[in-house]
């Protein structure tokens, strides 16, 4: 949801830091995400972590997720996954970098993933 963001306070201090997808969604079930009226997006640094952030994010944990290992019809399994309205954490080792996966697009008659990144 655009109106969500994830702090990764323990994860990175708050600091422009990247975190493993494991360690985001320890803090993902841990404290949850709060909303960016209460975190803006793309904002580095904890001062707006308040015990107001920290209750919004309460509201909005992860209580069920699914590891999905390398494999054959890989691309299958997570384009169902987001054909269902479902968000899939990605990584892409070439690039470094996770992003989440939200809906397909079709480019030049083959199809690819509409991804959200917290870069904006």
């Amino acid at each position: 949801s655009e109106s969500m963001v994830i702090e990764l306070e323990p994860d990175t201090g708050g600091q422009n830091a990247g975190a493993y997808i494991d360690d985001d969604l320890e803090q993902i079930v841990r404290a949850g995400c709060c909303d960016v009226k209460f975190y803006p997006a793309n904002f580095v640094g904890l001062s707006k972590w308040t015990a107001e952030a920290k209750a919004n994010a309460a509201l909005h944990k992860v209580t069920e997720w699914w590891d999905m290992m390398p494999g054959d019809r890989m691309f299958d399994r997570v384009a169902t996954l987001v054909l269902q309205c479902v968000p899939v954490a990605v990584a892409y080792n070439w690039w470094s970098h996770a992003v989440t996966a939200i809906g397909l697009v079709k480019v030049d008659g083959r199809y690819g993933l509409l991804c959200r990144n917290s870069w904006g």
